[in-house]
């Protein structure tokens, strides 16, 4: 081979390197790969309702309680909301049923008991009253309160709109006395920051101390929120509640035409100043059963001024001694 061929072949060989090398570069211009930027394509999470960083508990814990949002509830806003209901109900007293029964007087009445409404199955059997609780779950969705109603309307998501709406339906012939709304809330525990709740529960002084300082006019205010259900005065009438004049001493589930339920009937016993406290504090809890529906009052000063007020209606029990 001479050294013409022999160049021939070595600069085709360099060639098809040199072809090589450029193509690689070309080809790593056009298609660089870069490392994607995580702000370009933000992915969207399902809402849980926390906040970032935080946990749904968190959320959670910031709803108020059905008893708060009915203390501050608006009727106005209640009577805008109940226009979603308008083409299926009446309102109105004596007002006709229509595609569901006339609401006058709804709250605390009897399920299902509308003279001349043909109620389904899943109200009719199910027994009971409405009362707030019920309510608000009702109107959550009515589809899993009870299974199998007629009623299609899907439910009221926000809790202020079932407040409102609770609110004036109360308004409506019924006005039974709002449950008692708890007060702020500090730390879990119940304790002030920085504290524990060792230290709450020392603070607050004995039934007998609250009594002996208790304000009879503080606790006829108090016992507006009972005016409701019941009556005051000696030999008033039995409502919703029994009458309550003498009440202080007396045997429990004892006044004469009083139909009570067996969560009292059943008890025995006197309403003394402690029975009373305990059961004014939360009814349902002390008296399970109990058709009662007010929720209780959560402030000592609050019961023990009513209690006074009641003792002093007939009852006159002297007080007992603080310590």
């Amino acid at each position: 081979m001479d050294s013409f061929e022999f160049n021939k072949i070595a600069g085709a060989f360099l060639f098809s390197i040199l072809l090589l090398m450029g193509v690689r570069e070309l080809t790593s211009v056009m298609f660089s790969p870069e490392a994607a930027n995580p702000a370009s394509y933000p992915v969207e999470v399902a809402d849980s309702g926390a906040p970032a960083g935080g946990d749904a508990g968190a959320v959670a814990d910031e709803v108020p309680s059905l008893a708060a949002l009915l203390a501050s509830a608006d009727i106005g806003k209640g009577e805008k909301v109940a226009k979603k209901c308008a083409a299926c109900h009446t309102f109105d007293e004596g007002g006709a049923n229509k595609v569901g029964p006339n609401l006058y007087g709804v709250v605390s009445r009897a399920k299902a008991q509308v003279d001349g409404f043909n109620y389904s199955g899943a109200l009719s059997g199910m027994g009971g009253t409405w009362d707030f609780e019920t309510m608000n779950a009702f109107l959550e969705k009515p589809s899993a309160y009870a299974p199998g109603t007629s009623m299609s309307f899907a439910g009221l998501r926000k809790p202020n709109d079932r407040a409102n709406i609770i609110a004036y339906l109360n308004s409506l012939g019924s006005n039974v006395p709002l449950p008692a709304a708890d007060p702020v809330e500090v730390a879990d525990s119940g304790a002030p920051a920085g504290g524990d709740a060792g230290a709450v529960a020392d603070e607050v002084p004995s039934l007998a101390a609250l009594l002996a300082s208790a304000d009879i006019g503080k606790g006829e205010k108090v016992a507006k929120k009972c005016a409701a259900c019941h009556t005051f005065d000696e030999g008033g009438a039995n409502k919703v509640g029994p009458n309550l004049y003498g009440v202080v001493s007396r045997a429990k589930a004892q006044v004469d035409g009083f139909n009570y339920s067996g969560a009292l009937s059943g008890m025995g016993g006197t309403w003394d100043f402690e029975t009373m406290n305990a059961f004014l504090e939360k009814p349902s809890a002390y008296a399970p059963g109990t058709s009662m529906s007010f929720a209780g009052l959560r402030k000592p000063n609050d019961r023990a001024n009513i209690i006074a007020y009641l003792n002093s209606l007939g009852s006159n029990v002297p007080l007992p001694a603080a310590e």
